[in-house]
């Protein structure tokens, strides 16, 4: 296990792989949270009042934007969180997978 990978236990995660050949960027690996470790559950959102502009933290300005499943922005975040992850986590550069492996977080 590389150092980087250590930050995050394999048992938070789990990674579904395509086979090889047909891993490009429209048919990515993907990296899924286990639902105990993360926000995707709707009961750890934030409250409405949460979501305005107006909403102040700390007396500064802070709020979420949900954005829908189908946006092209919460897709290439997606896309890049999981690439980078994958790297952190040693799957590119340790030769798991070959270097242009593309991977999404789900």
């Amino acid at each position: 296990m590389s150092p980087q990978s250590e930050t995050i236990p394999h048992s938070s995660y789990s990674i579904h792989r395509v086979p090889s050949s047909e891993n490009s960027s429209q048919n990515r690996h993907v990296i899924k949270f286990n639902e105990d470790v993360t926000d995707g559950d709707q009961s750890k959102w934030p409250s409405q009042e949460q979501m305005v502009s107006t909403h102040l933290i700390q007396g500064k300005h802070d709020w979420y934007e949900v954005l829908k499943e189908d946006e092209g922005r919460l897709k290439r975040l997606l896309e890049t969180v999981g690439d980078e992850l994958a790297r952190k986590l040693g799957l590119i550069d340790q030769g798991e997978l070959h270097s242009s492996s593309t991977f999404v977080l789900c």
